[in-house]
C-alpha cells in the first residue's frame, strides 16, 4: 500500500480483471486501500465489433502426465533462462527468455518442440554473446538440462 498508494499523487489501475462483479471493493481490501476512492470507467473498445474468440475442438487434450511435464519445463526455463522480455536477458537485441522460445516453437510440435526452439534459442545467444564471455563453455550442459524436459524413453 506504501508504494503504491503512499505518495500524493494520483494512481491509474487499469486491467479487465480489476473489478469484480462491478465492485472494486475487493481489488482495494487486496492492496489495503478501501478508504480510497475508486471508479470503473467503461473500456472504449468495442468487444462485440472486434473481439473474436476461436476455441479449437480438434486438439486433444494432454494426459496429466504430460501437462505435468509441459508446466514443469516452463517454470524451470524461467528459473534456468528468464522471461525474455528484460534488456538483460538479450544480445544484439535478440533474447533467450521464454517468450522467444515459445515464439521460435513450431505449431503442434508440443514437449518436443519447446526443447527444440529452447535450444536453437540458446545456440542463438552463445553466438550472440560478447566473445570475452566464452559461452560456447555452457552450452552442451545447457542442451542437457533441456533434454531432462522430455518424458523418458
Amino acid at each position: 500500500k506504501e508504494e503504491l498508494l503512499g505518495c500524493d499523487t494520483a494512481v491509474v489501475c487499469t486491467s479487465a480483471t480489476l473489478a469484480l462483479a462491478g465492485s472494486m471493493k475487493p481489488f482495494q481490501t487486496r492492496i489495503g486501500g478501501l478508504d480510497i476512492p475508486a471508479a470503473i470507467e467503461k473500456s472504449p473498445f468495442d468487444f462485440e465489433r472486434n473481439f473474436r474468440a476461436f476455441v479449437a475442438t480438434d486438439i486433444p487434450l494432454p494426459s496429466r502426465d504430460q501437462a505435468r511435464l509441459a508446466l514443469d519445463a516452463l517454470i524451470d526455463y524461467v528459473h534456468f533462462k528468464g522471461t525474455g522480455i528484460k534488456q538483460t536477458e538479450r544480445y544484439n537485441n535478440q533474447g533467450w527468455g521464454l517468450s522467444q522460445v515459445l515464439l521460435s516453437m513450431e505449431i503442434g510440435t508440443g514437449l518436443a518442440g519447446f526443447v527444440a526452439a529452447a535450444e536453437q534459442v540458446l545456440t542463438r545467444r552463445v553466438a550472440n554473446a560478447p566473445a570475452q564471455r566464452n559461452e560456447q563453455r555452457w552450452l552442451a550442459g545447457w542442451k542437457n538440462r533441456l533434454q531432462t524436459y522430455l518424458p523418458p524413453a
